[in-house]
């Protein structure tokens, strides 16, 4: 059973007690100023409880925790070669010469 009124605005520092029961959990919790508007937001955007909200909210946090997002793969494609040097290497300064159209020469 919660205790706070879910229709009830959630002001700040609003605290949620109980005792722990079989299978459910209670606890007092404190909300910061801006999850308290958060959360209260997301009540109103779903009209539903505070109790139902704040348990789906943490359960995909949880999941999204435990479960990295998957990322596209990266791929490499390989140049297919001629098998043959696009420019002589075993002279530098021609192979320069022919990389900067001989102003270097």
């Amino acid at each position: 059973m919660l205790l706070v009124d879910p229709r009830a605005p959630v002001r700040l520092h609003q605290r949620i007690s109980g005792i722990m029961t079989v299978g459910i959990m209670r606890t007092t919790v404190t909300f910061d100023d801006d999850v308290a508007a958060l959360l209260k937001r997301e009540v109103d955007r779903r009209r539903l409880g505070l109790k139902q909200v704040l348990n789906d909210l943490l359960r995909r946090a949880f999941v999204q925790q435990v479960s990295p997002a998957k990322r596209e793969q990266y791929r490499i494609k390989p140049l297919t070669s001629t098998g043959t040097l696009l420019v002589p290497v075993d002279n530098v300064a021609e192979a320069l010469a022919l990389a900067e159209d001989d102003r270097f020469k």
